[in-house]
């Protein structure tokens, strides 16, 4: 029942028995007095009536069969579908020669078919049907967005296969897309409002890309100030600065990959003071002699930098 063909051919294979014999067999297609079978009918057996240049569409049939008796019965009714159409899909998006600057992306299609409800499509790309792009229930005439994750840098190929229950198979247009992903930065060390009592730090960060890492470097005060060239994707990675000089900076890493895609991480600020602060003690005098055996200290500081300490 339900059965699907893609041509208007088809044999209808049926069982009659009875206990006296089968006079003959009579198929009902669409309701209606088709064909009689009378040589080949095999009691208890497999007996088949073939018809041929069956119109698309969907049908209903049922067998009527007689013995010698005039003693007749039906069968139940069966529904059959022939549908020898292609269907048609259309790309919706992404546009061909798309840029995409994310690891993933919806990539949306329609398919319709002149019979079936629900077709099964696959979404390939670069000639490739991966988990999850595979074997999809899409209905007829409706926008499907299937995401796609691990996008990689470079130029990509996308297209879509869609069949009908019939198995009548369509094939989309191949479109192209270009997928440029930016590194992705992570600060790791020093913490944001770091105070350091050296004029010498060593700056951590992690960076990750897809494509490869062709350098990073540090840009100290709003100044490109220095580069790394040896460098392990996503690992820790550092750039070290001497001398530096007191008081408040900022600090933020530049990097590039190897499709010379560059991102800029976070700002941090920093503060180098390697200044000792200031103590002066003004009360009591030195060499004070005091008649009480309560009084306070009175001292002040001073710092180049700090405001509190």
């Amino acid at each position: 029942n339900y059965y699907w063909n893609k041509t208007g051919n088809l044999s209808f294979v049926f069982t009659a028995t009875d206990n006296t014999g089968l006079a003959n067999c009579t198929l009902f297609f669409d309701y209606q007095f088709n064909k009689t079978n009378q040589s080949f009918i095999y009691n208890g057996g497999l007996s088949e009536i073939n018809l041929t240049n069956i119109s698309q569409g969907k049908h209903n049939w049922s067998i009527n069969c007689s013995d010698f008796k005039s003693n007749t019965g039906n069968s139940t009714t069966r529904t059959v579908t022939v549908d020898s159409t292609n269907p048609s899909i259309n790309l919706s998006g992404p546009p061909d020669a798309a840029l995409i600057q994310v690891t993933q992306a919806y990539f949306n299609f329609s398919v319709t078919d002149n019979l079936d409800d629900n077709l099964t499509c696959n979404l390939s790309i670069d000639d490739s049907v991966s988990e999850g792009n595979n074997d999809l229930n899409v209905s007829n005439g409706t926008l499907r967005s299937q995401l796609v994750t691990g996008i990689t840098d470079g130029l990509h190929s996308w297209n879509v296969t869609c069949w009908d229950h019939a198995l009548n198979i369509a094939k989309s247009a191949t479109r192209t897309f270009s997928s440029i992903v930016a590194p992705e930065i992570i600060l790791v060390s020093p913490d944001n409002n770091h105070v350091n009592n050296s004029r010498n730090m060593t700056f951590y960060y992690n960076i990750t890309d897809l494509s490869g890492i062709r350098n990073c470097s540090i840009i100290f005060d709003g100044i490109l100030n220095k580069s790394n060239g040896t460098i392990t994707n996503s690992n820790i990675s550092n750039i070290t600065l001497g001398n530096i000089s007191e008081g408040v900076h900022n600090w933020s890493i530049l990097c590039y990959d190897l499709t010379n895609t560059s991102n800029t991480s976070q700002t941090r600020t920093i503060t180098i003071d390697v200044t000792k602060p200031s103590v002066i003690l003004n009360f009591p005098d030195p060499e004070s002699i005091m008649n009480q055996s309560s009084f306070s200290f009175n001292i002040s500081a001073t710092d180049n930098i700090d405001t509190s300490l």
